[in-house]
């Protein structure tokens, strides 16, 4: 298939037609140009050629413009995070499905990096909220205690009797204390 071919069956597609086309040919006879300019490309250009050639005829066919910085994305962190004086907490809603758990483990690693830098050394895990706990959601609370030993904090679970009846099922969450109330958790780090 030559490129005359390949240009017939583009501008014969309902959805390809008007993509536009710079040709790129070896006859420069006039005879040639006239009939794929009739076809309905853009442009043509005559081989062999310098790229800057294509870069430059491509240019005045296609706006290109540099990429935009994105909008600024919401701190999702604000959704689950908080600072309350010496303390951080982090607030897990009732329905914390996969999609809750996976934005919180993105933001912990940038928490715990900001509370080194705030000197903020408590930590509290509300669960209270949460209705059941799920494996996502175990290893989340594990990273958590895992991250608060490693950083030297100070760390306090809020939930209801059957979270901490839950975690005392599991070897790593098992020696955590579970206050019901936030106010406990805070009368906790004295």
């Amino acid at each position: 298939m030559d490129g005359v071919e390949m240009l017939t069956r583009l501008k014969g597609e309902a959805a390809l037609k008007n993509i536009p086309v710079i040709m790129l040919t070896a006859e420069a006879g006039k005879d040639n140009v006239i009939k794929v300019v009739k076809m309905g490309i853009k442009d043509y250009i005559v081989k062999p050629f310098e790229s800057s050639v294509l870069t430059e005829k491509a240019g005045k066919i296609v706006k290109l413009e540099p990429k935009k910085e994105e909008e600024a994305k919401p701190d999702i962190s604000e959704k689950y995070f908080s600072t309350e004086g010496d303390i951080q907490c982090l607030i897990l809603p009732e329905k914390t499905n996969k999609e809750a758990v996976m934005e919180v483990e993105g933001c912990l690693a940038p928490q715990f990096k900001e509370m080194a830098s705030a000197g903020v050394g408590k930590f509290i895990f509300d669960l209270s909220k949460v209705t059941a706990i799920d494996m996502s959601l175990v290893k989340l609370i594990i990273s958590v205690i895992e991250k608060c030993k490693a950083s030297n904090i100070h760390l306090r679970i809020v939930g209801k009797p059957v979270v901490n009846d839950e975690l005392s099922k599991i070897q790593e969450t098992s020696t955590v204390p579970v206050d019901q109330t936030i106010e406990e958790a805070k009368a906790a780090f004295g």
